[in-house]
This record gives C-alpha cells, sequence and structure tokens, in this order.
C-alpha cells in the first residue's frame, strides 16, 4: 500500500504550494488511520528536507516519488521512495528512512532480482 504518489516535479510543485502535509495526512487517514498531529509536523519538515535534496536538475522532473510505502507482509514502511531508470534503461530504486539527521544520496541504485535496491548497508561486501 502507498499514502502518496507523484513524480518529483508533482511532489516538487506540492511542497512549493504548502500542500504536501495536507495530501500526505488526507490520503494516510483515508487508507490507514487517523494521523497524529506529531505525524502530520514530522511530514511537513521532512518533506521541506527532501525537496531541498531533490532540487537538482541531476534527479530528472519525471522521476517517482513515493511517501509511507508499506512494505508487503511485514507491518514496516518505507518514509520515502525514489524510482526512475539508471542510465536510460535499468530499473533503479532509493529508499529513505527520514529522521532529522538523515542525509540522503542522489545517486539511484539499481533495482536488484529481488526487485529491492541495495542499499550501503546490504550491498554485497558491506561491513556494517
Amino acid at each position: 500500500m502507498l499514502v502518496y504518489q507523484a513524480t518529483k516535479r508533482e511532489f516538487m510543485d506540492d511542497v512549493e504550494a504548502d500542500a504536501i502535509a495536507d495530501a500526505i495526512t488526507a490520503a494516510f487517514e483515508r487508507k490507514l488511520h487517523r494521523a497524529n498531529p506529531a505525524e502530520v509536523t514530522s511530514w511537513r519538515n521532512s518533506m521541506e528536507y527532501m525537496y531541498k535534496v531533490l532540487n537538482t536538475p541531476a534527479l530528472p522532473d519525471g522521476c517517482g516519488v513515493a511517501i509511507e510505502f508499506s512494505v508487503p507482509y511485514t507491518s514496516s514502511r518505507i518514509d520515502f521512495l525514489l524510482t526512475g531508470r539508471q542510465g536510460g534503461s535499468r530499473d533503479a530504486a532509493r529508499s529513505q528512512r527520514i529522521r532529522s539527521s538523515s542525509r540522503l544520496s542522489s545517486a539511484l541504485s539499481p533495482v536488484g532480482s529481488s526487485g529491492i535496491a541495495p542499499t550501503p548497508s546490504s550491498a554485497p561486501g558491506a561491513t556494517s
């Protein structure tokens, strides 16, 4: 299940119009349950942060943005998911857990055979 889905350009427009938190909240409440005020404040603040991260021509406006993606068969949610094509042909995705101290690399990771892009801690040869 997915709470918010848009292109990068649509996401940027929603943030610029100061409508992103309301859009996420409405969809969240329609699909899941009532959002608590702290969660709404978190969305507002973190989406402003993600706006700054994505505000680069290096990421095409047509990239996909997904917010609050429920991972099937688990109780986990991905806060922010960026999708697109790497090198024009390879599907790519980058998930980001958003916390006040988080940082996001603008590079997209190729999607593996599992359909999930490796992250630095789960990539082959990575150390913890």
